[in-house]
């Protein structure tokens, strides 16, 4: 077989659809495992933030709050199609799940931004991890995206009919 006609495998464990279906679930439960965090964190850090700032702050933290669900509500409807189109190898659901990782990027950069707007209430250690995270987080999108395209390509060659000249070498 030519080796330009490899697909590349961006999991060094199993196959790219295989790998799919892991980052479907890891996906999800991180998305509800960060709906869960951040509704703990506001209920025992609201009275403190409201301390430090202005009453209408608490409005704010809600409206964030609200914002956080309603995004991570919507991304892990991408992760439910990343897990329905792996397991029946439907290219749609999986491109549609890179679209929406593409967006998931453009959402980390704009709260990254907004963070550094609003970073003089918090300590620059918070600032530091939360930059960090931000990069650990990006590194396993663009990987994730990677993978899904590779498996895309698998679903396109296991689709491909073999030509005649293919059958008699």
């Amino acid at each position: 077989m030519d080796r330009s006609r490899q697909i590349q495998r961006y999991c060094c464990c199993t196959t790219n659809l295989e790998c799919c279906k892991i980052i479907a679930i890891f996906y999800g439960i991180s998305r509800i495992s960060m709906v869960y965090a951040v509704w703990d964190f506001m209920q025992d850090h609201r009275y403190v933030i409201t301390f430090y700032t202005t009453s209408s702050l608490m409005f704010s933290t809600l409206a964030i709050f609200v914002i956080i669900v309603a995004f991570e509500c919507f991304f892990f409807f991408g992760d439910v199609l990343l897990l329905i189109g792996t397991m029946k190898k439907i290219k749609g659901s999986l491109f549609t799940w890179n679209i929406f990782t593409l967006i998931a990027i453009l959402h980390l950069f704009i709260m990254l931004i907004i963070l550094k707007r609003i970073s003089s209430e918090f300590d620059r250690t918070s600032l530091i991890v939360t930059i960090l995270f931000s990069a650990i987080r990006l590194g396993f999108f663009l990987w994730a995206i990677l993978t899904v395209k590779g498996a895309i390509e698998d679903i396109n060659r296991a689709t491909v009919r073999p030509t005649i000249q293919q059958i008699h070498l």
